[in-house]
């Protein structure tokens, strides 16, 4: 089994992700936790999850799923009680943070025993708030799930407004004539705009910012060509 002999890092998969799975062994508990085992979950979390399972001392170094485990997943009424104390095991030392830490003092302590940076920062903090929530576990009233680096205003209002900037620079705004088989515009130019002007709206929220800022260059080169075809 990967991972072998390596120090377990704190959890940084969906919360939600890690209980379900808890709960899917309620009635029976695997001998290992292996790829077979999660084959439901992406490829990609396949490790960050038996990491996680390591973390909390439920399996061990070869994935073997350990007695508390077993506990934990049978527990019925009592199993936030089990999920509370390894809590409290594991995560000693951001609960010692005190009733009235900050979140900048979470994020440093994260940092300082996990070595995480980035999302996988945030995404390690996320899981032990969002754990401590569900087992109702006493944390700093100044404490808040981190948001995702560049959560707010984005997406299609955005572009709009930068493709109106585009307009500005090079083309008449107040032309409204489409371009297409009734257009007097050249076949060539015309073709170009439609084409950038298709491939923007096909993007949707997908079109990241990198693809954008090449679709303004080739926007900004196409309008003059456009225009000049008038």
């Amino acid at each position: 089994m990967p991972g072998q002999n390596e120090e377990p890092s704190a959890p940084y998969i969906p919360f939600r992700t890690f209980l379900n799975l808890i709960i899917k062994m309620e009635d029976g508990v695997p001998q290992r936790l292996d790829k077979s085992f999660l084959a439901g979950q992406a490829g990609g979390l396949h490790q960050p999850i038996i990491a996680a399972f390591r973390f909390f001392g439920f399996v061990d170094d070869q994935g073997l799923t350990q007695p508390s485990l077993h506990e934990v997943a049978t527990g019925g009424d009592q199993r936030d009680e089990f999920l509370a104390r390894e809590f409290e095991r594991v995560y000693e030392w951001a609960n010692d943070l005190g009733d009235n830490a900050t979140q900048s003092q979470l994020d440093e302590a994260f940092k300082q025993h996990t070595g995480f940076g980035g999302s996988t920062l945030r995404k390690a903090v996320t899981f032990y708030l969002h754990m401590a929530r569900h087992i109702q576990m006493p944390i700093s009233k100044h404490f808040s799930t981190p948001r995702s680096a560049g959560a707010g205003n984005v997406g299609k209002p955005r572009r709009k407004a930068a493709a109106k900037r585009v307009a500005g620079d090079g083309a008449n705004t107040n032309d409204t004539t489409a371009p297409g088989k009734d257009s007097k515009l050249d076949p060539i130019a015309s073709a170009l705009v439609t084409a950038l002007v298709k491939q923007l709206e096909a993007g949707g929220r997908a079109f990241d910012e990198n693809a954008f800022d090449k679709w303004v260059i080739a926007f900004k080169g196409a309008v003059p060509v456009w225009a000049e075809t008038k």
